[in-house]
């Protein structure tokens, strides 16, 4: 295994990191562009710096990953996008996500049809409140916004989960690893979520 440290608001990071990964594996078979999320705001808490770093965070960054990779991918490649339940459904109080990661899913449908002739699937992966610090992160801000505990926030979220519970992280990597591999070969162009039954949307 080799890892390198990349900052993905930087595009010329990711053309580093893409371009050694080819070259040091004769390509790139299997590529998963992801970012952390942006701070939660609402839209009036925002300026225009917030809208530009989000920007360069989520949709740059997945732009940069898929047009650097794509020299490096051959028949029988795939490409997957980590995108959010907000690409599906806004949500007020991730006004920056809600943008930026809607517009990640349209990138994933788009190269989709574009890519298929060269058998490249491409598809998106939609978490739900799995249990990571980003989720943990979400829900100390929703505590402190509305005046209550933790614990009281958790609580109503998973009220609100069909399944009643948060997910595992290794729920959503089965996820992703299935998406990525032969098992969905005649797969691309879908959003497949991961998130209990939350997202209600037909």
């Amino acid at each position: 295994m080799h890892t390198a440290v990349v900052d993905v608001s930087e595009s010329e990071q990711i053309r580093h990191w893409m371009d050694w990964s080819a070259e040091r594996w004769d390509g790139l078979d299997l590529v998963v562009p992801n970012a952390g999320g942006p701070r939660a705001a609402t839209f009036g808490d925002l300026d225009e710096s917030d809208w530009d770093s989000a920007y360069r965070l989520l949709l740059r960054s997945a732009l940069a990953s898929a047009a650097y990779a794509r020299p490096h991918l051959g028949s029988g490649a795939s490409i997957l996008f980590m995108t959010s339940i907000s690409a599906r459904q806004p949500l007020g109080a991730l006004a920056l996500s809600t943008v930026f990661r809607g517009g990640v899913a349209a990138l994933a449908k788009l190269l989709a049809d574009e890519w298929a002739g060269d058998e490249i699937r491409v598809n998106h992966l939609i978490p739900g409140r799995i249990l990571t610090e980003r989720v943990a992160e979400l829900d100390a801000f929703l505590a402190e916004r509305r005046g209550v505990s933790v614990e009281v926030v958790r609580a109503g979220q998973e009220a609100s989960i069909p399944l009643g519970r948060y997910g595992h992280p290794a729920e959503y990597a089965s996820a992703a690893v299935f998406l990525l591999s032969d098992a969905a070969a005649y797969i691309t162009g879908a959003s497949l979520q991961v998130d209990g039954g939350v997202l209600r949307a037909i």
